[in-house]
């Protein structure tokens, strides 16, 4: 049986999912979860199958470790739509953090939504952030979570 890769961008994953996956998941024996983070964030996993990658603080040094390294049929987690949509093309699975499975029929209106946002910040608008992660979303994303595992196995 061919071994779960799964590349977590941990810059701003909550605590909960952490625990989650590191806890619960990991522990499985066919699945390994790097926690790719910059040397900004502090993490400490040192249980079976659970990995912390350290990477600069450039921006976006995160995404390209998970880029350059994820492959067809591996799992990402990841709020960075951008991020996301490159994995996609090849092949990988994504899930954002609220447990949305992103997908190769809606990258393309998250994208565009993204755009909007930021040319709607530049010319001096404000708009709202990410809602506070909340039981519902780790809930979501555990179902998620599984439902992709049980596809890859």
């Amino acid at each position: 049986m061919r071994k779960i890769l799964i590349y977590v961008d941990a810059d701003a994953c909550p605590t909960a999912i952490r625990h989650f996956l590191s806890e619960e998941i990991a522990k499985e024996g066919h699945i390994l979860v790097y926690f790719v983070a910059s040397y900004n964030h502090r993490m400490n996993h040192s249980q079976t199958g659970v990995r912390s990658v350290v990477v600069d603080a450039n921006p976006e040094e995160t995404d390209l470790y998970i880029v350059n390294r994820a492959t067809k049929g591996d799992l990402a987690i990841t709020h960075d739509t951008g991020l996301a949509a490159i994995l996609l093309a090849k092949g990988v699975h994504v899930i954002s953090f609220t447990g949305q499975i992103y997908s190769n029929l809606t990258i393309d209106e998250k994208l565009f939504s993204r755009h909007v946002g930021k040319q709607l910040r530049r010319a001096g608008m404000r708009t709202k952030g990410p809602k506070k992660f909340s039981n519902e979303d780790l809930t979501r994303f555990k179902k998620s979570v599984m439902k992709v595992k049980e596809g890859l196995l």
